[in-house]
């Protein structure tokens, strides 16, 4: 049997993807974030599958790509997720190019995600832009600010009334800039963030 991308279509279909999700994820992530639990998927499927994708192989779940709405104009995707032993196999691309396609179809303009490290070249050759997001509870924006090192800062923040985040521009990754960060504020927390224009 070849490989398959499908949407999900059935609830039976939604457990076997947010096992995988876990399966994958857990230590990772979040994991019993409500946003991706069994209920939210199978109500957002109900609504609308089209950013549901999974990749089947010999009835088996060995990818997912995942998206919800943040409004009328924006998608969040996550998660995207390939199993170990087929990655490096153009899955992921095939499934953030459908997700994408349907998005289109939609009149969905923007593409927004959070990414682990390891997957940041992935997205910017896909024509994402980048940027760092720098977050804390124990230091105020403008000491976070401090050490910005000339990049535009797309927003300053407080979030949930106790977080405090900058988010900066950066044209590719910046592994120095991340470890200055961590180094200079102990507890402060990283990651980054894309962006991706699909309808101009």
């Amino acid at each position: 049997m070849s490989f398959e991308i499908k949407k999900v279509s059935t609830f039976s279909e939604v457990e076997n993807t947010h096992k995988f999700y876990c399966d994958i994820f857990k230590g990772v992530v979040d994991t019993d974030n409500p946003v991706y639990s069994v209920e939210q998927w199978k109500d957002r499927m109900q609504i609308n599958n089209d950013f549901m994708l999974y990749v089947s192989y010999n009835d088996k779940v060995i990818g997912i790509c995942f998206a919800r709405l943040e409004n009328q104009q924006t998608m969040i995707i996550g998660p995207l997720a390939i199993a170990k032993e087929h990655r490096g196999q153009g899955f992921a691309k095939k499934l953030m190019t459908e997700l994408e396609q349907n998005a289109i179809k939609h009149s969905i303009k923007y593409s927004k995600l959070g990414a682990v490290k390891e997957a940041n070249d992935f997205y910017y050759k896909l024509g994402y832009k980048g940027s760092l997001l720098i977050q804390s509870e124990h230091h105020t924006i403008n000491e976070l600010l401090r050490l910005s090192d000339g990049h535009n800062v797309n927003f300053t923040r407080v979030y949930d009334d106790k977080i405090n985040q900058v988010c900066l521009d950066v044209s590719q990754v910046d592994d120095e800039l991340e470890q200055k960060y961590l180094d200079e504020f102990p507890g402060a927390y990283t990651m980054m963030l894309f962006e991706k224009t699909l309808i101009n």
